[in-house]
């Protein structure tokens, strides 16, 4: 008797200390999500971070398309995608995607995503995934990713 109720006091206990730790902020946000990870990913460039950071922001970052369970390529930020003469990639992207902040998503952040890896500066771990290739912007919803040396795999 005595075992059981040490038991469900604690139990009581760690509930009420799991929901003071909870921030009463993001409790209280309408259609929000709340994700807890035991570290702060370094970044959040999905190309540009370890496997670690990778990891986490895996939610709340999507790349052009996706490959299903039998490897086949499927839309995902892009709706549809042409190849032509094995050197140019051209992307047409989804109008129905914005930010957190409101703002759409256009090809010029695709652009901005492919530069800022490419940069020097950044040092990012993955550029090998894109060494070589360059954007040019279409217009607000296509984008033209281009690799001089010819064809290689691209899954942006």
């Amino acid at each position: 008797m005595i075992k059981r109720m040490t038991i469900g006091l604690l139990f009581l206990f760690l509930s009420i200390t799991c929901l003071l730790w909870t921030s009463p902020k993001a409790i209280s946000q309408p259609n929000s999500i709340v994700i807890g990870h035991g570290a702060e990913p370094s970044n959040l460039f999905p190309l540009c971070s370890d496997q670690a950071c990778q990891d986490r922001i895996t939610g709340v970052s999507e790349p052009l398309v996706f490959l299903d369970e039998d490897a086949k390529t499927i839309p995902a930020l892009a709706t549809k995608w042409e190849i032509a003469d094995g050197k140019k990639w051209r992307f047409y992207l989804r109008k129905d995607v914005v930010f957190h902040n409101g703002e759409k998503f256009l090809a010029e952040d695709v652009a901005f995503t492919i530069n800022t890896c490419l940069d020097p500066n950044v040092k990012c771990p993955r550029i090998g995934l894109i060494r070589g290739y360059r954007c040019e912007i279409v217009n607000d919803y296509t984008v033209d990713i281009i690799n001089e040396k010819g064809p290689r795999f691209l899954l942006l």
